[in-house]
């Protein structure tokens, strides 16, 4: 515009400055044809101007909105695609890669609707179709995808659509999101929901929250049963809203306290329920949090059952605690009379009535007397007072064990009236009576006397019941002992009789022993003696036949002498004192058997001997014990081409037991309970020597010390003898 003004002036000055002849010339042949042509130039001078400066400027736009999408595209924190209208990938950014797990090259190329919508409820096309159609202009989805690596990943899937001035689809933006941890964490938090929905629902007792008005924000299926409205009903709702009054401000004023104090309540609660009075143990507590007041969180348990149980138990153990000391009292007591007057003194101190007394009936039950009393006695109740039993209903009920209750006392003067006079009218009003019954007989009556009107209940029927039924089997087991003490004089006296008449036939045996072991033994040794003056001297002048005689004579002697001993041996197990010690039965074992064996013996035998626990016995007879079972062992042991004694102990069952074992020539197990009885031999002289009294001392000596004895074997296959010993108790006094 400046330049066509320049040219306008100068054009004008001009026509002006020039000449007149030379102006017409000027003005015919430039001036006007400039005039004419400069407008039209001029306009299209500046259109072309402003079309390239404006091309410049949507140029520089243009590339400064491509580099700012590049720019967005690569450094994007979500993944990006760039997809062509059949949804083919023609671009990706890194963090497309990233979250995939491929490259951009094997990106290049790929249906976007194969990599994501290959299965679900939305497989197929879809919402994505539905971009190419114009509806909708954008696809939103989250999907699981399957990397190469084998790692699957949720993605969020969000499509944009770019179209054309006429509608169709240019290409469409794809933005992908990682949203693995967050669907992971969603997964985790529903879990975790309802985990404690589950717990709340199955939990035993009422849960419940409120806010820091004292309004409820949840509640669990219990409390929603027991209130009878829905979770949701109760929400919002406070303790006014929900209980009565009374019931209400309690349960707010200790919801108060707890979030005042921020500390937990425990506490027993009440509410009035369709069955009558409930009582809950409930636990309320304040719940902290990062911001605002505190919540109010609460449990209660319904413990209505357990109160009354625990009522109920009181009143038994009461009940049981007075029946107590009534065994107590019957224990201690000496007579049937003390017996009784203990119990009434304890059963009127458990039911405060006016008198309880005791009758016995007479063996026709026509009759019955008062036996023991206490309380408001009078005239009609005294002990000794009689009274005519009318056999009526009442009786029979009470031989079936029934107890009565009258409400009139006309009604009990029906069954029991005094022989001598009335009761006096207005003094009791109602009356219980228990049966005792023994062995099915109808023995007496427990009585129980009120001068209250309806005094007496079912509970107190129940317990004059067992009262009655300890009293009459301790009445029974009192004259029992009356007759019991009465014979004792009696049995004492036939035992001091028996007692002095078994020391005299002890004294008398003990005569025989002493007689056996002098007035025997002498001919036997005389016998002994002059046959070997015999052999000795005149051997030379008996046959063959002669000498072997009188050698037979002299073993019989012998073994008769022998035998002598063995007798003697085992009376003096029964009568001498024991003095008991502890034993090393071990040592004592090595010791015996190194006494026994001769230097054949312990060149030939294999001995084992093994540790025993130490033994509590007399020594003497416990040697005894070792001497003869070792000595056994040896004998039935040699001729044995491998000869082994094996002796050892062991505890068992709170006793020390012993054994001594052989691999000797054994014996039937048929006759095992042959081996320790007086005499009684398995085996015959000619192939062992012995006179049968050995096993039988042994097993005395370890009966006399408390213990047992038993033995194991076979024919040809060895044998095993056991003996036990009781384990000494060591007392404190042992101990220092």
């Amino acid at each position: 515009m400046l330049f066509g003004l320049t040219v306008h002036v100068t054009m004008l000055l001009c026509t002006f400055l020039l000449p007149p002849e030379l102006v017409m010339n000027t003005l015919g042949k430039i001036f006007l044809p400039v005039l004419m042509v400069y407008p039209v130039v001029t306009v299209l001078l500046g259109n072309m101007l402003n079309y390239q400066i404006d091309r410049k400027r949507s140029q520089g736009a243009l590339l400064e909105s491509e580099e700012l999408f590049k720019t967005v595209f690569e450094q994007s924190a979500v993944g990006m695609a760039q997809v062509d209208p059949d949804f083919i990938i023609r671009k990706v950014n890194a963090r497309f890669c990233r979250i995939v797990g491929s490259s951009a090259e094997e990106l290049a190329g790929k249906d976007m609707r194969k990599m994501f919508l290959t299965a679900g409820p939305d497989a197929g096309d879809g919402s994505m179709g539905q971009l190419l159609e114009g509806n909708p202009g954008s696809c939103d989805t989250e999907r699981q995808y399957l990397r190469k690596d084998g790692q699957h990943v949720w993605i969020h899937l969000y499509m944009s659509a770019v179209r054309r001035e006429d509608g169709s689809l240019k290409y469409a933006i794809a933005v992908i999101t990682d949203i693995t941890e967050r669907r992971a964490a969603k997964e985790s938090l529903e879990e975790s929901e309802e985990r404690f929905k589950l717990f709340m629902d199955n939990f035993p007792g009422y849960a419940y929250i409120k806010d820091e008005t004292g309004r409820h924000l949840f509640c669990n299926r219990k409390l929603e049963e027991r209130l009878g409205s829905g979770c949701v009903d109760l929400v919002g709702k406070s303790n006014e809203d929900v209980f009565p009054a009374d019931t209400a401000r309690h349960f707010s004023l200790n919801d108060e306290l707890v979030l005042q104090n921020s500390d937990t309540l425990v506490i027993e609660e009440q509410l009035q329920g369709d069955n009558g009075t409930e009582t809950f143990l409930t636990y309320k507590f304040a719940i902290n949090r990062k911001q605002g007041l505190p919540y109010l969180g609460g449990i209660s348990l319904d413990i209505t059952d357990r109160k009354q149980a625990a009522e109920t138990l009181k009143v038994y153990n009461q009940r049981l605690s007075i029946l107590h000391r009534i065994d107590k009292g019957i224990i201690s007591a000496h007579s049937s009379e003390e017996i009784a007057n203990t119990v009434l003194q304890c059963l009127r101190r458990m039911i405060v009535c006016s008198n309880v007394h005791l009758m016995l009936f007479e063996k026709d039950v026509s009759e019955a007397s008062v036996f023991a009393s206490n309380g408001d006695v009078g005239i009609a109740f005294s002990e000794g007072a009689r009274f005519n039993v009318q056999v009526q209903r009442q009786l029979s009920e009470l031989h079936s064990g029934y107890v009565l209750s009258f409400h009139e006392m006309s009604e009990f003067e029906s069954l029991f009236s005094p022989a001598s006079g009335s009761i006096s009218p207005g003094t009791f009003f109602m009356a219980i009576s228990a049966p005792l019954l023994l062995e099915g007989e109808l023995i007496g009556t427990l009585n129980l006397l009120s001068s209250v009107p309806d005094f007496f209940n079912d509970e107190h029927l129940e317990i004059v019941q067992e009262v009655a039924n300890q009293l009459a089997i301790a009445i029974q087991q009192a004259r029992l002992n009356e007759q019991i003490g009465r014979h004792s004089c009696d049995l004492e006296e036939s035992v001091k009789q028996r007692t002095a008449q078994l020391e005299a036939a002890n004294r008398e045996l003990e005569a025989f022993a002493y007689s056996v072991s002098h007035d025997l033994r002498s001919p036997l040794r005389a016998i002994d003696g002059f046959s070997r003056i015999i052999v000795e001297d005149y051997a030379d002048r008996l046959d063959e036949e002669g000498n072997r005689l009188l050698n037979v004579v002299r073993d019989n002697a012998q073994k008769m002498d022998k035998l002598i001993t063995d007798l003697l041996s085992l009376s003096r197990v029964s009568r001498n004192e024991m003095n008991l010690t502890n034993i090393d039965m071990s040592t004592m074992a090595g010791s015996v058997y190194r006494e026994l064996a001769s230097p054949e013996v312990k060149a030939r035998f294999n001995v084992d001997i093994g540790p025993m626990p130490q033994g509590y016995a007399d020594p003497v007879l416990m040697k005894q014990v070792w001497s003869n079972l070792v000595s056994n062992a040896i004998k039935y042991t040699l001729p044995r081409d491998e000869p082994f004694i094996s002796m050892g102990g062991y505890r068992e069952d709170g006793k020390n037991v012993y054994y001594v074992k052989d691999t000797g020539v054994g014996f039937d197990p048929k006759y095992e309970h042959k081996l320790f009885g007086l005499f009684q031999r398995l085996h015959t002289e000619k192939e062992f020597e012995g006179t049968g009294v050995g096993l039988a001392i042994f097993q005395r000596i370890v009966h006399r010390h408390g213990g047992s004895v038993w033995a194991e074997g076979a024919v040809n296959e060895g044998a095993t003898f056991y003996f036990s010993l009781p384990v000494r108790e060591v007392s404190d006094n042992d101990g220092k």
